[in-house]
C-alpha cells in the first residue's frame, strides 16, 4: 500500500494547482470595460476564450455561456483563433448593424467549430450606456444534435466594441435564464475604453 502514498500526494498536489471557476456574485460587477447587474450567482471560468473576454456560466459550459467581452479596437478578433488554418474575421468601427451581426455569428461559428450552422434573427436597436448599440438572437446544433439558441447585445462608443453573448441549451436552460439575461442587458453600462478581467 505504502507505494501508492506518492502517487496519492503527486494526485492531490496538482488538483490543488488546477485553475478553478470563481463565483460571480448578484449585484454590480465590472468586467471587460462594462459593468452588469447579474440578479443570481454565475461562475466565471478560469479560461477566457480571447484576451479581451469573460466567461461565465449558470449550470455548466455545455448546457450555458455568458460572454462578456469588451474594448475590442480595430484589427482585433472577439475570439483566439481555434486553427491557423481558419483566421477569425477582425472588427472595424465602420461596420454596419448587418455587418457586426456576420461579424458575431462568424466569430461563433469558428469558435465552436466551423462545421456549424449558426443562424441570426430578429436584429433590432437596443441602447447600451445611453447609446445606440443593438440586439439580435443566435441559433444552431451542435455537432451532438442538441438545439442552443443565444442573445447578443452589442454596442460600438469611441471605436471600440462591446458585446455580451448569451448561448444556452433550448431545452430547460435558456427559457430558464432569459429574464435574467433581459436583466443582465438592460443593465449594462460602458464604464471603461479598455478590457479589463474580473
Amino acid at each position: 500500500m505504502n507505494k501508492f502514498i506518492p502517487l496519492l500526494l503527486t494526485l492531490l498536489l496538482l488538483s490543488g494547482c488546477a485553475p478553478h471557476y470563481s463565483l460571480v456574485a448578484p449585484g454590480q460587477v465590472s468586467t471587460q470595460g462594462l459593468t452588469l447587474t447579474p440578479a443570481r450567482h454565475w461562475n466565471k471560468s478560469p479560461f477566457s476564450p480571447g484576451p479581451k473576454v469573460s466567461l461565465w456560466t449558470g449550470d455548466g459550459e455545455a448546457l450555458n455561456q455568458l460572454f462578456v467581452i469588451g474594448g475590442i479596437e480595430d484589427g482585433e478578433t472577439l475570439f483566439k483563433a481555434a486553427s491557423k488554418e481558419l483566421a477569425m474575421p477582425t472588427f472595424s468601427a465602420d461596420m454596419l448593424p448587418n455587418e457586426l451581426v456576420n461579424f458575431a455569428v462568424t466569430s461563433l461559428k469558428l469558435h465552436y467549430g466551423s462545421e456549424l450552422t449558426i443562424t441570426s434573427s430578429n436584429l433590432r436597436p437596443q441602447k447600451v450606456s445611453g447609446d445606440m448599440g443593438l440586439r439580435f438572437n443566435v441559433a444552431h446544433y451542435t455537432p451532438a444534435g442538441l438545439y442552443r439558441q443565444g442573445d447578443v447585445l452589442a454596442a460600438v462608443r469611441d471605436n471600440r466594441l462591446y458585446m455580451v453573448i448569451f448561448i444556452a441549451a433550448k431545452t430547460h436552460y435558456y427559457d430558464r435564464h432569459i429574464s435574467e439575461i433581459e436583466q443582465i442587458f438592460q443593465s449594462a453600462l460602458i464604464t471603461t475604453p479598455t478590457g479589463r478581467k474580473t
